[in-house]
């Protein structure tokens, strides 16, 4: 019986692998992929987001369920945290470009009953979508954080897209991209 030895040289190497890019769907789709686009997985399973209901800085009180059928970025974040900081201008810029598209930002601090400190930063930083108060810290708990920031999106089904574990620029158009394929989806 005789072998066939295609790999002697790199360039066999090279127009097979050229071969199974152009003949391999799953190969391509990574450049259109959404998630693989930002550096996320999605997840395995289908998870429903935990309901909530956290107070504003301003007093009233919301529930995660009020945002039922609209995409939720539910960032958790908290005052101390550097690369939390760094993170939220480009929130700021993700929600100013999709606030009127369904796009809902909650951004859940997790400081520990700072009100004032909270307000005065989110000033200095001149953001405006909503802030919840976690001064407990059972909803970041009950979300098992494994760091902050850690963001999840939520579809318009309550259910989990993806988490972010980790610092994002959120005004990138990869961000932008995957947003918009979650707006457009089940829309």
């Amino acid at each position: 019986m005789s072998k066939i030895h295609i790999l002697k040289s790199p360039l066999s190497l090279l127009l097979i692998l050229g071969a199974l890019a152009v003949l391999s769907p799953a190969w391509g789709d990574d450049i259109t992929d959404p998630y693989a686009a930002m550096g996320i997985t999605r997840p395995d399973h289908v998870l429903a987001a935990h309901n909530f209901k956290l107070a504003t800085l301003d007093g009233k009180h919301v529930s995660l369920n009020d945002y039922r059928g609209k995409v939720v970025l539910l960032n958790f974040w908290a005052t101390w945290c550097a690369p939390c900081r760094k993170e939220m201008p480009s929130i700021q810029t993700l929600w100013n470009h999709y606030k009127d598209q369904d796009l809902v930002v909650l951004a859940v601090s997790e400081d520990d009953g700072a009100r004032e400190q909270i307000t005065k930063f989110i000033h200095k930083i001149n953001v405006n979508f909503t802030i919840l108060l976690d001064h407990d810290l059972k909803i970041g708990d009950s979300y098992i954080l494994p760091g902050l920031p850690t963001t999840y999106l939520i579809g318009r089904d309550g259910t989990i897209a993806a988490t972010i574990v980790g610092t994002q620029d959120w005004s990138r158009h990869e961000a932008q991209a995957l947003i918009q394929y979650l707006l457009d989806r089940d829309h």
